[in-house]
Formats: C-alpha cells, sequence, structure tokens
C-alpha cells in the first residue's frame, strides 16, 4: 500500500521512510535516453549514475551536490510524456528511445554488493578504475521525488501523487529527502541513489584526483584531448529480462535502427526544433 502525502508530511524523518517505501511500488519506471544508450544497456545491463553536474535543473544540480550522491532518474508515470521525449529523447525526441522497466528488473539493482567507479571520455570510452562495496562504500535506495511551491520563506505546498499539503521548510530538510520546483512535476520522477559513506568518498575523490591530473598532463601535451570525468556504474542484474517491447522508440524518431516497438504517440506529434 502507498502512503498518502499527509500522512508522510508527519515528520522528515516519516516523509523520508515512506517515499522510500512508495518508490518501490510504481507498475513501471521508464528512463528516457538516447537510442545509443538504450541498446548499450541492453548488452550490458550498466546505468551510468551522475552526481548531478551536468542535469538542466539547476536547483536540483546543486542540490545533489551538496547532498554529495550519485543518481538515476526514472518516471514512474505509466503513459509516455511528451515533454520527457522532448527534453531527454536525445535531439528533442529524434534519436530517442524509453525503456520500460518492470518493477523486478530494476529493484534487482538493490542487491548489487558493488558499483563501479569509472572514468569516463565522452564519445570514446567508460573505463572501470575502481570499485566501492555496499554498506562499507556506501548505501543504495529508491525515493520518490517531491515537488514543492513556495508559499512563504519558510512555508510550502508540496506535491505528490495528485496530492498536496502545506509543510514548514524543516519537514523537506532531511538529507535523503529530495525535491524539486512544480514546474518539473509533469516528471513523476522516482531516483534510484547511491551515497557514499566517508570511506567511498575517499575512493571516489582519490579517482577523480587521479583523473584530473591525467586530464592536466593531456591539456598540455594535444589540445584537442577530451576531458576525462569520473562517475558511478551499476549494474542491473536482471537486465536481460528487459524484453524487446520495453524498448520504446521516440514518436518522432528518425534514426536507422529499428529494435523494439513505436512509441504510442507515434504519427499523433509533430515538431520541428533547432
Amino acid at each position: 500500500m502507498m502512503y498518502r502525502l499527509e500522512d508522510m508530511a508527519a515528520s522528515s524523518e516519516i516523509l523520508s521512510k515512506q517515499l522510500k517505501h512508495n518508490a518501490l511500488l510504481h507498475r513501471n519506471y521508464k528512463l528516457y535516453t538516447s537510442t545509443e544508450i538504450a541498446l548499450a544497456f541492453l548488452l550490458d545491463g550498466y546505468l551510468m549514475l551522475s552526481d548531478g553536474t551536468m542535469w538542466n535543473d539547476t536547483p536540483d544540480s546543486k542540490q545533489m551536490k551538496h547532498k554529495m550522491v550519485y543518481g538515476k532518474c526514472f518516471s514512474w508515470s505509466t503513459r509516455e510524456n511528451i515533454a520527457m521525449w522532448m527534453l531527454y529523447g536525445d535531439h528533442c525526441g529524434k534519436n530517442g528511445a524509453a525503456l520500460s522497466f518492470r518493477p523486478s528488473v530494476l529493484k534487482s539493482i538493490c542487491g548489487v554488493e558493488e558499483i563501479e567507479i569509472v572514468k569516463v571520455i565522452p564519445g570514446e570510452s567508460v573505463q572501470t578504475i575502481g570499485v566501492i562495496q555496499k554498506d562499507i562504500d556506501y548505501n543504495l535506495f529508491f525515493t520518490d521525488v517531491l515537488y514543492e511551491d513556495a508559499i512563504s520563506d519558510d512555508r510550502f505546498i508540496i506535491s505528490y501523487n495528485e496530492q498536496h499539503t502545506a509543510v514548514t521548510k524543516d519537514i523537506l530538510e532531511h538529507e535523503d529527502v529530495f525535491r524539486k520546483r512544480y514546474e518539473w512535476k509533469y516528471e513523476n520522477e522516482c531516483r534510484l541513489i547511491v551515497k557514499p559513506t566517508e570511506t567511498g568518498t575517499e575512493k571516489i575523490n582519490k579517482a577523480k584526483s587521479e583523473v584530473n591530473m591525467e586530464n592536466e598532463k593531456s591539456e598540455k601535451e594535444s589540445s584537442c584531448s577530451r576531458k576525462a570525468y569520473v562517475t558511478l556504474h551499476v549494474k542491473v542484474p536482471k537486465y536481460r529480462e528487459l524484453t524487446e517491447d520495453r524498448f520504446i522508440r521516440s514518436p518522432v524518431y528518425q534514426g536507422k535502427v529499428l529494435y523494439g516497438v513505436p512509441s504510442t504517440l507515434y504519427g499523433q506529434v509533430n515538431w520541428e526544433l533547432n
């Protein structure tokens, strides 16, 4: 049973706990992305996590950096969303795909015992340069995202699953609660969070320091070298259970790969954006 927002907002601790509980009860989880990334997942089962640095929601990006966590975002909406295709479907959807995960497939991540630290050279390669261990180096959980609208400096209207209630700011300040402005409500976001411990943070920071030194050296030797960065790579144990009908092509897809199934919106939408 999913908890109601009004009951969840009794305290910050209850809110955090019950958002995590609800996050595991959705019927499906959609990942809107590029065709290449979706196909790569079908081949190796890896999801690339982010610390939020490149996210298009600036306050959310700052929130992730402040909490010092890594995440992956999914939409729990049962229907496709045109705005999600345009934002995350690669070239405004022209090269877009969505992976629609069954709950059992995505939740198999909860049993993962280690996560890779990887060095990424954009457009070129992903190289494993270390690992972090569950409980020792990190904690992992799913949580639903709240959407907020400020009434004053200390009071907010929060929205979740078509429910709304007023809360004081302190209710929202639990370290495991993630919130976005109401304008993003259409995303209906469920977020996978990897939260490094002190030892995990040390391992990640060491890897970042080494890659930064490599970047500096490369810059001196070649003006055209691409800067590498460090992030986390998690494998979904049951990824092979993601069948072809769970790979959805964008409604305005223009690529040559015809794997998967067409969007339910195919032939019903048209947009031409630069």
